[in-house]
């Protein structure tokens, strides 16, 4: 049975969770999860040592309780430094794909605020495509860079990596798959959409310069690795 979120179609609400969604990260109640800091590392939290294992919430599904035991297995055995490299390509992975669902969530709400609001159609339709197009090479840049990173590195054997990728995705679909987004298309809730493509446009297409600019800076030296983390 799926749960219905009903969300007003504001970008700046994707924003808000674009850093916080991880593959367990929706209430039971359907609604997305803020991260709250914590003394335990929760599944997407950062690694202060080479962990052993990852803590999986409750309520969690056969895909994160599998991609956990993965990413467990993944990092035994390897140095600090080297589990926090494997641990930011999981990190910016996550941050492009959560951008590429709000991307997709966007048009979906935009294609709604066309049908409900005839009038709207065609202005909603434009600065939509320009918004997109702004953003999707982004993307793509950012993607090279992740596939850069992920080669760079001789911890694991590229494939594991990518293995690692393939089920943080699968544990996302499963997250999803019960979820129907439904949104909000009075003309007002319309009309601040558009509004938030307008201010939101150029705050992702830094979010993705810095994501990119973080994966072409990540290094398999570990005191390159220190160097800039204090920098930092």
């Amino acid at each position: 049975m799926h749960k219905n979120l009903y969300f007003i179609p504001l970008l700046s609400i994707f924003l808000t969770f674009l850093l916080c969604l991880t593959p367990g990260g929706y209430a039971q109640d359907g609604s997305p999860e803020v991260a709250q800091e914590s003394e335990q590392s929760g599944p997407m939290s950062e690694p202060q040592e080479a962990p052993a294992a990852e803590i999986t919430p409750p309520n969690a599904g056969p895909k994160l309780k599998e991609l956990e035991e993965y990413t467990a297995a993944l990092l035994n055995g390897l140095e600090t430094y080297q589990a926090k490299y494997i641990y930011n390509i999981r990190q910016e992975f996550g941050l492009i794909r959560s951008i590429q669902v709000a991307r997709s969530d966007i048009e979906n709400a935009v294609n709604s605020c066309g049908e409900k609001n005839p009038d709207m159609k065609s202005q909603m339709e434009e600065r939509f495509n320009a918004w997109s197009d702004a953003i999707v090479p982004k993307l793509a840049v950012a993607d090279v860079a992740l596939k850069d990173a992920i080669q760079r590195q001789g911890f694991r054997p590229t494939v594991r990596v990518t293995m690692l990728l393939d089920l943080v995705q699968a544990a996302f679909e499963e997250r999803d798959a019960d979820i129907k987004k439904i949104p909000v298309t009075t003309a007002e809730a319309c009309q601040s959409l558009l509004k938030s493509m307008d201010e939101t446009e150029k705050s992702l297409i830094e979010l993705l310069d810095v994501t990119i600019d973080s994966l072409n800076k990540l290094s398999i030296d570990p005191q390159e690795s220190a160097d800039l983390k204090a920098v930092e």
